[in-house]
Formats: C-alpha cells, sequence, structure tokens
C-alpha cells in the first residue's frame, strides 16, 4: 500500500492580528522543547530520566519590506520604542496556495529585528526584514483548507540591496566610496515570570539594544576612515557632538527614485580594520571596514503597497 503524498512545502503566509502579514520568503515555527532531567543512579546502575518544564522555541518570518503588510506595524512599532503584544498565524499553502497547515501563536513578543545588509556588488539580492519572535502559547491545527487570498503590491523589485545613497557619513568620509552597510539589529530582552498554577510563564518587554552597524568602503575614502577612527577611540575622549546622525536612502533600479530611508541616530565608530589583512596575491581591492556604535535606527517607507 502506497503511503499518501507528502507536502512539498514552499508557500508560507502569515497573519497577524487577524490581517495579512504579508507572503513570506521563509519561515521558522516554534519548536516544542523540554529539559530532560537526568536522576541518581538506581540500584539496577541505570541513570532514570524525567521531562522538565515544557518550553517554546522562537518564530521567525522573512519577507520583502514593501510585502510586510499588517507586520511592518509591529516592526514600525519596535523602531519606535513602542512594542506591542500581537496574535499571529503562521500558515504553508499547497501549489493553488490552499491553506494546509497552520500554527496559531497566542501573546506574541517581537524579540529581534534585522535587514539585509546593502551591498553594491550585489546585484540579485532583495532587501528583506527579519522578524523573530516568541509566544506564550502555540496550537497546531491542519489548516483552513482555504484559498490564501492576498495581494502582491508589486513594489518589491524596486527594493534590490545594491542601490543606495548615504548622507552625511561621519568624518567626511565619501559617500561614493561605501561599498556595504550593514544595518543595525534591534534584540529585546524579556521578563519571565513562572506561576505555580500556570505550566506556562508570562513574558514581557524588558530593554532593547541596537547593535550591528557597520559599514565598508573604498581605498579612496580609507584616509577619511582612519583619521576619524584614530579621532575618536585613539585619543579616548568623545564629546556629545562627536556622536553623528547620518542616514541612507534605499533607490530603485533607475536610481532616480527613493523607496526607502534608513536613519541611524547617534553613531561613533568602535572598530576599524584597515582592509590589508587579505591574502597576499588575492585579485580584489582593498577595503577597510568600520564597525559603529548607534543609540537607535528608523526606516522610512516611501514605498510600499
Amino acid at each position: 500500500m502506497a503511503l499518501a503524498k507528502g507536502v512539498a512545502g514552499s508557500n508560507f503566509y502569515a497573519m497577524i492580528n487577524g490581517q495579512s502579514g504579508g507572503y513570506l520568503q521563509s519561515m521558522t515555527i516554534p519548536t516544542l522543547e523540554v529539559d530532560k532531567i537526568s536522576l541518581p543512579l538506581g540500584p539496577d546502575g541505570a541513570t532514570k530520566q524525567a521531562l522538565g518544564r515544557m518550553k517554546l522555541g522562537d518564530a521567525k518570518v522573512v519577507c520583502g519590506v514593501s510585502e510586510a503588510n499588517a507586520l511592518w506595524l509591529l516592526i514600525d512599532s519596535v523602531l519606535k520604542k513602542n512594542c506591542q503584544e500581537f496574535e499571529a498565524v503562521l500558515g504553508v499553502a499547497d501549489q493553488n496556495y490552499k491553506s494546509i497547515r497552520e500554527v496559531e501563536l497566542t501573546t506574541c513578543l517581537m524579540k529581534e529585528i534585522s535587514f539585509s545588509v546593502l551591498k553594491a556588488d550585489d546585484g540579485k539580492g532583495m532587501f528583506e526584514v527579519t522578524s523573530t519572535f516568541i509566544a506564550e502559547a502555540v496550537k497546531f491545527s491542519n489548516g483552513s483548507g482555504s484559498v490564501i487570498k492576498g495581494n502582491l503590491s508589486g513594489k518589491q523589485k524596486g527594493w534590490q540591496k545594491s542601490y543606495f545613497d548615504p548622507i552625511g557619513v561621519p568624518g567626511g568620509i565619501l559617500p561614493q566610496a561605501i561599498t556595504s552597510i550593514a544595518l543595525p539589529k534591534l534584540t529585546a530582552k524579556h521578563a519571565v515570570e513562572h506561576r505555580g498554577m500556570s505550566r506556562f510563564p508570562t513574558m514581557t518587554h524588558a530593554a532593547w539594544t541596537v547593535d550591528g552597524l557597520k559599514i565598508e568602503g573604498s581605498a579612496v575614502a580609507y584616509e577619511a576612515a582612519r583619521d576619524l577612527s584614530v579621532k575618536i577611540m585613539w585619543d579616548g575622549y568623545v564629546e556629545e557632538n562627536e556622536f553623528v546622525d547620518w542616514s541612507v536612502d534605499i533607490k530603485d533600479p533607475s536610481h532616480k527614485k527613493v523607496v526607502g530611508t534608513v536613519n541611524f541616530i547617534q553613531t561613533a565608530p568602535t572598530k576599524f580594520t584597515t582592509g590589508a589583512e587579505n591574502k597576499g596575491g588575492e585579485d580584489k581591492p582593498l577595503q577597510w571596514s568600520m564597525d559603529m556604535a548607534s543609540e537607535g535606527v528608523q526606516v522610512e517607507l516611501k514605498q510600499k503597497a
């Protein structure tokens, strides 16, 4: 007797607070986990096992910025430090986009927001946002069986990683010399409270951290980048006015229209790499890099649905 056909899962979707959360590039469903507890050896020499408290793994979704829809409202709340609880449904659809599997996540909290690295030499990459979140509880089902409906904005093709214009880069670094910008990642800490009458804990947002801003550039701006790094880090005394706001415009493929702007708040260099660490004989240009501290990041969508 032949087995029933399996599922070719490549069509993913999300619902956020009952609204379309966008068509997803990829997603990760929370795992179910328990801690293993090893008990003392018994008389037969065997180590007995017990299972501890159940916990849920993280959920993760990746989608184009212009397709995030209701999900973007949550991402924007994180960027504005106004984090919200939310309900989510993550689903898998068949080739006809009929729902065949769903996971309902309740009392969700954002854990991490990250964006694609802007790279001038990446001619095929699209600019995407990755959202990682946690939930207090999950419910698994076989899906609604209905066709998932939604309209693609048609705008995502304008969001490519290789077209960008830096504005006001610190230290007089030529914006034309910037070859790559890694946007900061926002990560949340959560306060977790366990109560004896419930198997599952309650959670709330605590502090947020912003980390990971990094720029790379051509040798034509090496002196400016080096001098800024020496001035800020070697001298050791950094005044408030030496923390600089700057931004980058993301352009469409014509390089004429701005589809989005990313603002970096109060930045300063924390690490400088000259680029001369390449192996001898490599056929590629020397490029320096600079890791930067940042107190915040804001993303303005100027072309979406």
